[in-house]
């Protein structure tokens, strides 16, 4: 289904993330188009709480970027 959407997609994922290893997020990117993956340092399954400020700049980059188009 995220093959076909047709925008920009956004994959953010911690770099030591047990329960989703970071492989798998590689691949998923591979297998999107028009997909960006950010994967952040230091970062588990819960990146969002465990690095927010890591997290949300990669959040309000990509939705500057996708605001241009």
């Amino acid at each position: 289904m995220l093959r076909a959407f047709g925008r920009p997609v956004l994959i953010v994922h911690g770099e030591h993330d047990m329960g989703f290893p970071v492989e798998l997020a590689r691949r998923l990117h591979r297998a999107v188009p028009h997909s960006t993956l950010a994967v952040i340092p230091h970062g588990g399954h819960m990146v969002q709480f465990e690095r927010p400020d890591d997290w949300a700049r990669h959040i309000v980059a990509f939705l500057a970027f996708d605001e241009k188009d």
